[in-house]
Order: structure tokens, then sequence, then C-alpha cells
């Protein structure tokens, strides 16, 4: 017998870990709306690829176990973008919900290009990297540790699992 926390409490934390980020950005956005360009129609950040933790995208397949058929994004976009929408969004990634804050990184501070053109928020809107890398990471080694997957997961390679490959309209 494990000590370990099942694979659906792992989900569950991973959520709630989400949601306190989706949560910061909002607040962040609520204050500092006219500094940030981030919305509904904004993929600016979505023009790469990524790669996840197996958590998250562990996450993506509960969440969406099967999507449309539809043309595949270009190289270079995320897999999820669709018309300029994220087909995922409410189980995307994590780098995808604090992306366009103004994160502390150990070099300073890093935002969007588009965002905090003119000046950067307050302090206390702004994200610590280190924290939320530890967040996740620690998230990622208890997942590992339950016997799931470490290797990280090329959101097209998902994508490809769950539409059942490129096809077309």
């Amino acid at each position: 017998m494990t000590n370990s926390p099942s694979k659906q409490q792992l989900l569950v934390n991973l959520k709630q870990w989400q949601q306190k980020l989706s949560n910061f950005f909002s607040a962040s956005m609520a204050k500092n709306s006219r500094h940030m360009k981030c919305g509904e129609g904004c993929s600016a950040c979505c023009h790469v690829e990524r790669t996840v933790f197996p958590i998250e995208a562990e996450l993506i397949r509960q969440t969406y176990p099967r999507l449309s058929a539809r043309q595949e994004s270009a190289p270079g976009q995320c897999a999820f973008l669709l018309e300029g929408s994220c087909t995922i969004y409410d189980a995307r990634p994590s780098i995808c919900r604090s992306h366009g804050l103004a994160l502390l990184t150990d070099s300073g501070v890093s935002h969007c290009e588009l965002n905090f053109t003119e000046e950067l928020p307050p302090k206390e809107d702004w994200l610590s990297q280190n924290t939320a890398d530890t967040v996740l990471t620690t998230l990622q080694i208890a997942y590992e540790k339950a016997g799931y997957p470490h290797e990280r997961v090329s959101l097209r390679l998902l994508w490809r699992e769950l539409t059942g490959g490129d096809k077309t309209e």
C-alpha cells in the first residue's frame, strides 16, 4: 500500500493551483487593464511550440478526451489554437495562465512585450516565477512518485492524440 496521493487527487491539486494562477491574473488584469493587452482574441503568446509536464497533459486529456478533428495548426504556434482562440481554455497549462503578467525572475522582471510598455505594475502584482515553477514542479514530482510519466509532453503530439491526427476540414 502506498501513501502517495491518487492520480485524481493530484489533478485536483493541479486544478486548484491553476485556479490560483487564474485568479491572480484576473486581479492583476482588473488593476492594470490599461497596461495589459491580454484578452479574448489576443493570441500573441500562443505562437510558440510548447511542452508541458505529464500531469498537465493528463488534465487536458481528462477534460477533453476527444477533440474534433480539424486542420492542424501551423508549425510555430500552439496546436490547440484555432482562429485565435484556445480550444482547451478550461484546462490550459499553467504557463498559459501566467503569460502576460509581470514575472519576477532571477534576472529581474519579465513580461509580454505588448504589456506594460509605459510602466510596470505595482510589485504586489508581480508573479514570482520561482514560486510558480516550484509549485508546478512539486506537483509533477508527486505525480512521478505515484508511478506516472516524467517525460515532458509536446502539445502538438497531445493534440494529435486527442484528435486522431492531422485532418482536413
